[in-house]
């Protein structure tokens, strides 16, 4: 039986991510897709990367040391939760999926699924009698599936169409499933949130409170308080150091307008898929 620790591998994607939330995201997803009735069982491989992607952000790129961080997060975050890999008849690929209490058969004392541990040596993630790897660890089934689905992960196809047999892109259903799942709204879900907004958010303020420290010089050494202040709208005069500081906060003022203006369509957005 495969018993292998992840601690070590969730370090990178740890670095940029911050969990938030006490269930695992592929649990919350899955159950997000079948609330909607997108699935019935579980999702494809290709499906949950794709759903990592877009939360590390689109322009990320997928390649194996990536496979192998999503895989390593699934176990890390998977503490009470249990997955289970198999093959969907339906459509003929592996898709992961949700395994409850009744599922003894899988994960009871004397089964014979093979599995991968979590760092508190419980298992969390089984594979199917007869699966493509004899001893699954980490790095076997991130290489697998990496070989296996290497092309249409490059093409950014990770929904499988079963009409017609063929990969395509995540329909406007299963992306808002995806958002919700990550959203920050305190309506869905929490998942993640990227540390990077912080360091934005810091360089942000301090752009803001070098902009104000210059309008402050400025008023030690010109007019009075009044008259500078009707000289913002608009400018009057001469191009100065009061007209420059000036027209430099103004243009700081709108990423928080637009940040309002994000945040607020969010709240809308994830209401409407939650609903």
């Amino acid at each position: 039986m495969g018993g292998n620790s992840s601690k070590t591998m969730t370090t990178n994607l740890n670095e940029n991510l911050t969990v938030i939330s006490q269930q695992p995201f592929a649990f919350t997803l899955i159950n997000l897709l079948k609330d909607k009735g997108v699935i019935t069982t579980g999702i494809t491989i290709p499906f949950i990367i794709g759903a990592y992607k877009i939360a590390k952000h689109d322009s990320i790129e997928v390649n194996l040391k990536f496979i192998q961080e999503v895989f390593a997060d699934i176990v890390a975050t998977a503490k009470d939760t249990k997955f289970f890999i198999c093959t969907c008849n339906h459509i003929n690929q592996h898709v992961i999926t949700i395994l409850t209490q009744e599922d003894t058969d899988v994960t009871g004392h004397y089964s014979t699924y093979q599995h991968i541990k979590n760092s508190d040596g419980v298992p969390v993630l089984y594979f199917e009698e007869n699966f493509d790897i004899a001893y699954p660890s980490l790095d076997k089934i991130s290489q697998f599936y990496w070989l296996k689905y290497e092309h249409i992960l490059k093409e950014q196809v990770y929904s499988y169409q079963s009409t017609e047999n063929k990969w395509i892109k995540f329909s406007d259903t299963e992306l808002g499933c995806i958002i919700s799942a990550f959203s920050s709204c305190e309506e869905a879900k929490e998942i993640i949130r990227p540390r990077i907004s912080k360091n934005v958010a810091r360089i942000y303020y301090f752009w803001c409170v070098l902009n104000i420290l210059l309008l402050l010089r400025g008023l030690a050494y010109g007019d009075d308080f009044d008259r500078q202040i009707k000289r913002w709208f608009p400018f009057e005069g001469d191009l100065d150091c009061y007209d420059i500081s000036e027209f430099i906060l103004y243009c700081a003022i709108i990423p928080l307008v637009l940040r309002w203006i994000y945040k607020g369509w969010k709240k809308v957005e994830c209401k409407y898929y939650k609903d």
